[in-house]
C-alpha cells in the first residue's frame, strides 16, 4: 500500500532521480551535485525542522513516486514567534498522479504545525490544489518585473539556459551586440548616473539583521534572523550553480549615509535576479537605480525580480511587469494571511525557494 512519510537520507537518490526526470531544467546539474544540495537544504541546517519535514509519496513497492520539500524560517508576528514553512519542489511521477499523490502530499504538508505556509514559484496546477485546500494568492507578490539592458542577449540567454546550452552564450553575445547597441542608443540605457558616487560594502548577516527594516512602514510579520543561520543560508544559496554569482551589498551615499541593501544573483543566463532589497526613507529610487547600475557593471542582459509595492512609484519607463508564477499563502490564522496579502509582511526573498537548484 502506498503511503506518505517524512523524507529520510536513504531516499535522496530516488528523490533526485524523480526531480531530474520530471521537474528540473536540462542544465540543473548531475545527480551527485543535486544529492549534496538536497541533503543540505532539506535535511540540514538552518532550513529543516523535524516537526515540519519534507515528505515523500512511497509506492507499494517502496519506490518514491512523489516529493514535496520543506524550508522552515523563524518569523515574528508583532512579538509572537511564528514558524513560516515554504513548500518547495512538488514533483510527482506520472503513474502516481492518477492516485492524487500531489494533492495528498500538499494536504499533508499544509496540515503540519507551522503557523504559515507559502510558495512563490507555483504554477497553475499547484494554485488549483492550494485553493481547494484553503489557500489563496498574494496577487502583488505574483507579479514579476523585468528591465531590459540588452534585450536580444537576454532572450538568447534564457533560451540557451532552458535548453541546457548556456555554455554557448559567450559565442552568441557578439551576434547580439549590434541589435542591443541600437536599443541602448535609442533608450539611453548606456547613460552615466549619479549613483556612481555610492559606495558598497558586503552585506554580512549581522549587517542585514541590523538594517533589515529601513523605511517608516511597520511590518507586523517579519523575519527573525540570527547571524549564524543567516550565514549558512547565504552559503547554501551561493553554492547552487543555477544561481550563478551571488551579490549582496549594503549601499551608502557620498556622505556615508545608508541608501539601502540588496541581494541578487547574476544567473548563467545573463539575467540579474533581485531576491530582496530595502531602501532608507526617501532613497527608494536611488537604490533601485543603483541596482540597475550594478547590473550594467556586471554586464547583465536584464534585471528582474518580484514586485514590491513601493516599486510602482520608482519603476523606470521601460520596466515590464507580468504574472509569471503564483505566490500562494495558507494558514489557519487568518491574520497571518491578511498580513501577507495586504503587504504588511516583510519578506526578503530569502524565505522563498526561488534559489533552489532547478
Amino acid at each position: 500500500m502506498s503511503r506518505i512519510r517524512s523524507l529520510q537520507p536513504d531516499d535522496l537518490s530516488q528523490v533526485v532521480a524523480l526531480y531530474r526526470t520530471y521537474f528540473a531544467e536540462p542544465n540543473v546539474g548531475d545527480a551527485d551535485e543535486l544529492h549534496t544540495a538536497f541533503e543540505q537544504i532539506f535535511l540540514g541546517q538552518p532550513l529543516s525542522d523535524p516537526s515540519i519535514p519534507s515528505l515523500v509519496f512511497e509506492g507499494s513497492d517502496g519506490e518514491i513516486l512523489g516529493f514535496i520539500g520543506s524550508l522552515v524560517h523563524r518569523m515574528r508576528f508583532d512579538e509572537t514567534p511564528v514558524r513560516l514553512a515554504c513548500s518547495s519542489s512538488l514533483v510527482v511521477a506520472p503513474r502516481a498522479r492518477q492516485l492524487g499523490a500531489g494533492g495528498l502530499l500538499l494536504r499533508k504538508y499544509l496540515a503540519g504545525p507551522q503557523d504559515l505556509t507559502i510558495t512563490d514559484t507555483a504554477g497553475s496546477a499547484t494554485e488549483h490544489m492550494w485553493k481547494r485546500l484553503g489557500g489563496s494568492m498574494y496577487h502583488l507578490g505574483s507579479v514579476t518585473w523585468l528591465h531590459l539592458l540588452h534585450p536580444l542577449r537576454a532572450a538568447v540567454g534564457v533560451k540557451l539556459w532552458q535548453r541546457g546550452r548556456h555554455r554557448w552564450l559567450p559565442f552568441a553575445r557578439p551576434l547580439c551586440r549590434p541589435t542591443d547597441a541600437l536599443y541602448s542608443r535609442f533608450t539611453g540605457t548606456d547613460g552615466t548616473s549619479d549613483v556612481e558616487k555610492h559606495t558598497e560594502e558586503p552585506l554580512s548577516p549581522q549587517l542585514l539583521i541590523d538594517h533589515l527594516h529601513l523605511g517608516p512602514q511597520q511590518f507586523p510579520l517579519r523575519p527573525d534572523f540570527d547571524a549564524e543561520s543567516l550565514g549558512m543560508l547565504f552559503d547554501q544559496i551561493d553554492r547552487s550553480r543555477s544561481n550563478g554569482r551571488l551579490v549582496k551589498n549594503f549601499v551608502r551615499d557620498a556622505r556615508g549615509r545608508p541608501v539601502g541593501w540588496y541581494i541578487a544573483s547574476l544567473l548563467p543566463s545573463g539575467i540579474y535576479r533581485v531576491m530582496g532589497l530595502a531602501a532608507a526613507p526617501g532613497n527608494e529610487e536611488l537604490l533601485f537605480r543603483h541596482v540597475l547600475h550594478k547590473a550594467k557593471d556586471l554586464n547583465a542582459a536584464a534585471v528582474a525580480g518580484r514586485l514590491e509595492p513601493w516599486m510602482l512609484e520608482v519603476s523606470p519607463r521601460r520596466m515590464m511587469m507580468f504574472l509569471r508564477v503564483r505566490f500562494l499563502v495558507h494558514s489557519r490564522n487568518s491574520a497571518l494571511c491578511d498580513a501577507v496579502r495586504s503587504g504588511k509582511a516583510l519578506l526578503t526573498g530569502l524565505e522563498s525557494d526561488i534559489w533552489i537548484p532547478r
